[in-house]
């Protein structure tokens, strides 16, 4: 009797070929993320985006439990690092698995300005979703522009006390 397999998906060579192009052709800009794990296997997918105090992470890790993640910061390097097992019940017989044990370690270069004391992991519906927030001097502020007349421009947080009350040193 021929055996066969069921629910093949087509294009399953392609698709790492086409991660391989897709992964070589990223833009420089985004050099401080990574793409795959500390061993070349394919890591769960990440969206990062910032505003002025807060970077965020989000890494789609559907069916980990809060016992099978484990992520640490050491030298500006943040790496998210899990494992999952599949369990298949006793007696039964597998006719198509595509979901498969998983391990992985995917590590990202911090930006500058981030605090490493001030990050939080929250896991919610398969998702984790990591807050960094931006130390304090990284943050812009306005600085008082003083002009020949003495006044200065207006400015909800002076750039010094000296100069907002027009004492410094300048000449």
């Amino acid at each position: 009797m021929m055996s066969r397999m069921l629910f093949q998906p087509p294009m399953n060579g392609r698709r790492s070929e086409m991660d391989r192009l897709v992964d070589a052709m990223l833009p420089e800009a985004f050099s401080w993320v990574g793409g795959r794990d500390s061993v070349g296997r394919k890591a769960p997918p990440l969206n990062i985006w910032e505003d002025d105090r807060t970077v965020y992470i989000e890494a789609e890790l559907p069916g980990m439990r809060d016992e099978d993640i484990e992520v640490t910061v050491l030298n500006r390097v943040l790496t998210i690092a899990g494992q999952r097992t599949i369990q298949v019940p006793n007696g039964a017989n597998v006719v198509h698995r595509e979901r498969n044990d998983m391990r992985f370690e995917r590590s990202i270069r911090l930006p500058d300005g981030i605090d490493d004391q001030q990050i939080e992991a929250a896991m919610r519906n398969g998702v984790l979703t990591l807050t960094l927030l931006r130390s304090p001097q990284s943050q812009p502020r306005r600085i008082n522009v003083r002009f020949g007349n003495g006044n200065t421009t207006a400015s909800a947080e002076p750039a010094s006390e000296e100069i907002a009350a027009g004492t410094s040193d300048e000449k």
